[in-house]
C-alpha cells in the first residue's frame, strides 16, 4: 500500500488553511518529503513541531488560564479559535506519527521504536482532549478510501481508554535489554530505551489521575498498573520529558526565544509585553516565602536598571507627633484630649516603596469589576477621588518582573513533564488509592525537593518545607490578593485529606511553572486553587457565553472549518460534548470555551459565587501581600529598614533600603489603645 494512502488525515485536515481539494493527494505527497527517505528522519520533526505548538499555546493562552503568568500581550486571548492548534497537532504532528506507526507495525521488528512512536501518539492526544474534550481518535485513517471528508469523533471516555490503551501496550512493548531497535535519532532521550519506558509508564498515571472524575473505577485500575512497577516511573531530573532545541541556525531556536526575545525585545523593544508574574500566582509564593519566585522572575529593573525601581503605592500609619507635624494649638488641643480619653493618635501617610518582585495584575486598565467602585481618597475634601490602583498596568509598565531570561534562551530545554509531576501523582494515587511502597508524605516532600532540585535551590528545601501550609498535614493562613479575590490559605489539617490532597495540588501548580496546559489542566480538574475567575468588565464581546461579570476557559473552540465541512460530526461531537459535560453552557451550540469537560469537576458553588461577586460594590485595595515583607506599618518599615542597613536615621535607612518615599500625610486620627 503506497504510503500517500496511509497518510494521516483527520475531521479537519481536508478544510484547514487550503480548504478540500481534489488534488489533496499530489499537494500533500511531496517525493522529497523526509518521511519519504528515511523512517528514523521522522520522529525529530514530530518532537520539534510538538515543541513549538505547545510553546505557541503557553504563550497565547495557557500561562494566562493556569494564572501564573500575564501580560499586555495576553489581552487577545479570546480571539484565537481552535482550528490552527488542530491543524498543528493532526496535521503536522500526528499524521508523521501515524505514518510511522504503520510501518513499524507492518515490520514488527522494531517494538522499541514503535514504543516511542505510541507513547508520543498518546501524548499528543492526551493534550487534544484536554484542550477540546471529544477529538478524532479512532476514525483518524483513511485507509484506501483517498476520497473520504467526513471523520468521526470519540467522546472524552472512549479518547481516554484510546490514550491509556497506547501507553499501556507502550509499557508492554519497551524492552531496555535489547535496544538495538531503539531510535537513533531520537531527540528527547537519545535512544535511551529505559527512560522511554518511564516516561510511558508515567504519563498512564498522569492519565489515569486525570480521569477519576470520568470513572474512579478505571482511575483505580491503570493508577495501579503504573504503580506496579515504581521503578519504571521518572526519578530524576535527567529523565524529565525535556528536549531542547538547536542553537545553530535560526529556525532551530526555540520558540520562546522568537515570541519574547526576538518579536517583543530585539525587535519592537516592548518590554512591558513580556510574559511577568501574575498576581495569584504571586499570592502564594509570597504567602509561604518561596525561593523559586528568583528563579522565575527577574527582579523588576531587569530591563530599565538606568530608571528608578518599582515604587509600589501605599498606605501606611505612624504614630503622630505634633512637633513634627506642626500642629497649630488648636490641633494639639484635640489631639491631646484625644489621649486623655485613652486614645492613639496616629497619622495615615500616602508611602510608596521598592518591591523587587510587584505581581501584574489580571486585565490591566479595566482591573476594578464592572459596577465596583475603587476606595475614595480621605485627602480629597469633596470625598470624590478614587485612589490609584496599587498594581496598575499603567504605572511603571516597563518595571514589572518578567519571566527569567534562561526561559526564552535560544537552546532553552522545553520542559514537558518533570521528575517532580511524577512524585506528586504518586502522592496523589497514594492518598487516593493507598499505592505505592511510600507514605504520601514522602511522595510529597520528594516532589518538593525534585523542584528545589530543577531550579538549584536544593539547600533551601528543609526551610520550605519546615513552613506551617507547606509541612504535611498543617495550616496556615495565607495572604490575599490586592482585590481581596483569593487567599493562599492552606488547612492541611483542617480539612483532613482533602486538604493534604490540596496541599499536593498547590505545590505540583507551582512546581510546573511554565507548562500552562499542564496547570490548567490540573486546575480544572481539582478546582483546589481557589482562584477567582476572568472579570469581563460588563463586556459580553469577547466571547458567546460568557457571563458579563464571572468567567473562566474551561476548553477551546472545535475548528470551524470542521463545522463547515464536516458537518455532521461536527454536531454529533457537540452532543457528546454537552451530554458529558458536568456544567453544560448552551451558547454557540453548545461549543465555547465555558463548557465544562468531562474530566473536569464544576465550579464549587459557582452560582453562588456568581451572585456574591455580582453583590459586591467596593474594591477594598489590600496591601498584606506587599507589607508582609518589610512591615504593616511605619515603625515596622523603620526597625526593618535599620536593622538592614545599619543606619540609625529611620529616614535615611528607608531610602536606603526601600527607596521609601512619604508623598503625603493624608489624614490624622484616634484609635482604640
Amino acid at each position: 500500500m503506497k504510503l500517500k494512502n496511509k497518510i494521516f488525515s483527520l475531521m479537519l485536515l481536508a478544510t484547514i488553511a487550503v480548504g478540500c481539494t481534489d488534488d489533496f493527494e499530489s499537494t500533500n505527497s511531496d517525493p522529497n518529503k523526509l518521511y519519504n527517505i528515511e523512517l528514523r528522519n521522522i520522529f525529530p520533526g514530530t518532537v520539534y513541531r510538538t515543541m513549538n505548538t505547545i510553546s505557541d499555546l503557553n504563550y497565547y493562552r495557557m500561562w494566562f488560564y493556569s494564572r501564573q503568568m500575564a501580560s499586555r500581550a495576553f489581552n487577545s486571548v479570546w480571539s484565537e479559535r481552535g482550528d490552527r492548534y488542530l491543524s498543528s497537532f493532526y496535521v503536522d504532528i500526528l499524521r508523521d506519527l501515524e505514518s510511522l506507526d504503520v510501518k513499524y507495525t507492518a515490520t514488527g521488528d522494531k517494538p522499541n521504536a514503535l514504543g516511542v512512536v505510541k507513547t508520543w501518539k498518546a501524548f499528543i492526544f492526551y493534550q487534544l482532549t484536554s484542550l477540546f474534550g471529544p477529538i478524532c481518535l479512532s476514525d483518524m485513517g483513511m485507509g484506501d478510501d483517498t476520497s473520504k471528508r467526513s471523520f468521526a469523533y470519540d467522546s472524552e471516555e472512549k479518547a481516554y481508554d484510546g490514550i491509556l490503551n497506547l501507553l499501556s501496550t507502550a509499557v508492554d512493548l519497551f524492552d531496555p535489554s535489547s535496544s538495538a531497535d531503539a531510535l537513533d535519532r531520537d531527540p528527547v532521550y537519545s535512544g535511551d530505551v529505559e527512560k522511554w519506558r518511564k516516561l510511558a509508564n508515567t504519563l498512564r498515571l498522569e492519565v489515569a489521575m486525570n480521569i477519576q472524575n470520568i470513572s474512579i473505577d478505571k482511575a483505580r485500575e491503570y493508577a495501579a498498573k503504573s504503580m506496579e512497577h515504581e521503578d519504571w516511573l521518572i526519578s530524576s531530573l535527567d529523565e524529565a520529558l525535556a528536549p531542547k532545541y538547536g542553537n545553530v541556525i535560526d529556525v532551530d531556536n526555540s520558540r520562546y526565544w522568537k515570541l519574547i526575545y526576538k518579536d517583543q525585545i530585539q525587535t519592537s523593544g516592548k518590554y512591558d509585553n513580556l510574559p511577568s508574574m501574575n498576581e495569584y500566582f504571586a499570592v502564594y509564593l509570597y504567602t509561604y516565602n518561596d525561593p523559586r519566585m528568583q528563579c522565575y522572575f527577574e527582579e523588576s529593573n531587569k530591563y530599565s536598571k538606568e530608571a528608578a525601581p518599582y515604587l509600589m503605592p501605599d498606605f501606611l500609619t505612624r504614630s503622630h507627633d505634633c512637633k513634627q507635624f506642626g500642629c497649630n494649638a488648636t490641633q494639639q488641643a484635640l489631639h491631646l484630649q484625644w489621649m486623655i480619653e485613652g486614645y492613639e493618635v496616629r497619622d495615615s501617610l500616602r508611602v510608596r516603596y521598592n518591591i523587587p518582585y510587584p505581581p501584574t495584575p489580571e486585565n490591566p486598565g479595566g482591573r476594578t469589576p464592572f459596577g465596583w467602585l475603587r476606595p475614595k481618597d480621605p485627602s480629597d475634601p469633596n470625598g470624590t477621588l478614587e485612589l490609584p490602583d496599587p498594581l496598575s498596568m499603567s504605572d511603571q509598565a516597563y518595571n514589572r518582573c518578567m519571566i527569567k531570561e534562561k526561559y526564552y534562551e535560544k537552546d532553552a530545554p522545553l520542559t514537558l513533564f518533570r521528575w517532580a509531576d511524577a512524585c506528586f501523582l504518586c502522592a496523589e494515587a497514594s492518598m487516593k488509592f493507598g499505592l505505592g511502597s511510600k507514605t504520601a508524605q514522602s511522595y510529597y516532600e520528594a516532589g518538593i525537593n525534585a523542584s528545589f532540585q530543577e531550579n538549584g535551590i536544593s539547600n533551601e528545601v528543609a526551610e520550605y518545607l519546615a513552613q506551617p501550609g507547606v509541612a504535611w498535614g498543617t495550616d496556615h493562613e495565607g495572604l490575599y490578593d490586592t482585590r481581596k479575590l483569593m487567599t493562599a490559605t492552606i488547612k492541611g489539617k483542617t480539612d483532613g485529606d482533602e486538604g493534604k490532597l490540596k496541599q499536593i495540588y498547590i505545590q505540583r501548580w507551582i512546581a510546573d511553572f511554565g507548562d500552562g496546559l499542564s496547570a490548567w489542566r490540573m486546575e480544572r480538574r481539582t478546582r483546589a486553587l481557589n482562584l477567582p475567575p476572568l472579570f469581563s468588565n460588563g463586556l459580553n464581546s469577547y466571547e458567546e457565553g460568557g457571563d458579563p461579570d464571572y468567567g473562566y476557559p474551561e476548553r477551546v473552540y472545535f475548528s470551524n472549518a470542521d463545522r463547515i465541512n464536516n458537518e455532521t460530526a461536527y454536531y454529533e461531537a457537540v452532543e457528546m460534548l454537552k451530554k458529558n459535560s458536568p456544567d453544560v453552557n448552551e451558547a454557540r451550540w453548545g461549543d465555547n470555551v465555558f463548557i465544562c469537560l468531562h474530566f473536569a469537576k464544576p465550579v464549587p458553588n459557582k452560582e453562588a459565587t456568581i451572585a456574591g461577586y455580582r453583590a459586591m460594590t467596593y474594591v477594598p485595595f489590600n496591601m498584606d501581600m506587599q507589607q508582609k515583607k518589610y512591615g504593616a506599618n511605619y515603625e515596622e518599615f523603620v526597625k526593618n529598614a535599620q536593622q538592614l542597613t545599619g543606619i540609625k536615621d529611620a529616614t535615611l535607612a528607608l531610602e536606603e533600603a526601600y527607596s521609601f518615599v512619604i508623598n503625603s500625610t493624608v489624614c490624622v486620627y484616634k484609635v482604640e489603645k
